[in-house]
């Protein structure tokens, strides 16, 4: 309520592993089909992806975030009785989740500087739960937030990032360093930007956005959510409950 954000530690953090080794696995299968060799570790993947068979790097990312263990854990028991300890009193998935591979001195696909809210438009409690496969520090890409900018409603935008940002009307970036197995979860007004990853290692993360269903506000708009007239529909003014 007070920060926007707050840390959690996921005990089970044998499915983080689990799923980590599911993802080079994927990419492995395919390699090796199409002969270009094994794929063993972060090393052979950040090859993959500079060499001339990027097209079968792409061709693996693009079903990680449909392995098992990604469904084990929208549905944890740990990570769902968090989501209801945390306001979301009947939790959905507002998109479906994102596990990104961040490539090393690659900032291809950084988001700049935005908030959550601008692309789903779900409930004003909704949250976003980021869960790093590995440790992050300054070096390999830890996300960049806001304190307390949740605070601040729904802020224009451009293109889906913040029209304008000045330190003295949103506050100060702060990173966010975490260790394997804990899971960053924000308000999806939180303002925040992408990390760079300069380490040696890809960077392995998954985001799990949740709505509630029993927002009063939510069942009011009916759970419309169609963002391109959204600001015709209902007031964007941040509501007291969620305050």
């Amino acid at each position: 309520d007070e920060l926007g954000y707050f840390m959690f530690d996921l005990k089970d953090t044998q499915i983080l592993t689990a799923a980590r080794a599911k993802c080079i696995e994927i990419f492995n299968t395919i390699c090796t089909f199409y002969g270009y060799g094994e794929i063993k570790n972060d090393e052979d993947i950040i090859r993959l992806y500079r060499s001339e068979s990027r097209s079968l790097w792409v061709a693996a990312y693009d079903q990680l975030r449909r392995i098992p263990e990604v469904g084990t854990l929208l549905n944890h028991p740990e990570i769902m009785a968090m989501v209801k300890s945390a306001g979301i009193k009947l939790p959905v998935w507002s998109l479906a989740p994102m596990l990104r591979v961040d490539m090393p001195n690659d900032d291809k696909f950084s988001f700049g500087i935005h908030q959550d809210f601008s692309y789903n438009y779900t409930s004003y409690n909704s949250i976003t739960l980021w869960m790093p496969f590995q440790d992050v520090d300054e070096t390999s890409g830890a996300l960049w937030i806001i304190p307390k900018s949740h605070k601040l409603g729904v802020l224009p935008t451009e293109n889906d990032l913040l029209k304008d940002y000045f330190p003295s009307k949103h506050g100060e970036f702060v990173q966010v360093p975490m260790s394997f197995g804990k899971i960053l979860v924000f308000s999806q007004h939180l303002i925040h930007k992408s990390g760079s990853n300069y380490a040696k290692t890809a960077r392995f993360s998954l985001q799990i956005r949740y709505s509630d269903l029993k927002s009063e506000e939510y069942m009011k708009r009916k759970y419309y959510v169609h963002r391109r007239s959204l600001s015709k529909k209902i007031d964007l003014k941040y509501p007291e409950e969620t305050q």
